[in-house]
């Protein structure tokens, strides 16, 4: 193997590793999103004042805890990937049998366009920030709900 091939096949499997420890602070998200989310639920079961208020902040939590979700999938097959190419495969390789697993299993379309593995770090990224603005917003608009009522 060449200088230059270990050298990508290290840039790859640090890309994918670091892309799962950032991923992973997803649960910490995810623990407060599903705090708020019960806290919503029992102040519309209770019948609390603000009810649509409170349906909102129940929303915004159920879509966080999907958002927690969907991270902590892509987490474990960032390191999936990591561990392939760290086995010895190429980054191509592994992302490709990474696709046709998810293909089918229903969860990505079979001819999908494939996508360099900082493409797809940079995505899920954006979802671990998608995740924790739902859940800060959730919070936010449970304080203002606290302190209204």
């Amino acid at each position: 193997m060449t200088a230059d091939a270990t050298d990508e096949r290290l840039r790859a499997v640090a890309l994918a590793r670091a892309t799962a420890a950032v991923l992973s602070l997803s649960t910490w998200v995810a623990l407060l999103a599903a705090g708020m989310t019960a806290c919503a639920l029992w102040r519309v079961a209770s019948g609390a004042g603000a009810r649509g208020g409170w349906l909102a902040d129940l929303a915004l939590g159920v879509v966080a805890l999907y958002c927690a979700v969907r991270v902590r999938l892509d987490q474990r097959l960032f390191e999936q990937v990591g561990s392939a190419v760290l086995a010895g495969a190429s980054e191509a390789a592994a992302l490709t049998a990474l696709d046709a697993a998810l293909a089918t299993l229903g969860l990505r379309k079979p001819a999908g366009t494939a996508r360099s593995l900082a493409v797809r770090a940079q995505a899920k990224l954006r979802l671990l920030r998608w995740q924790a603005l739902l859940a800060l917003t959730q919070l936010t608009l449970a304080v203002l709900l606290i302190v209204v009522s």
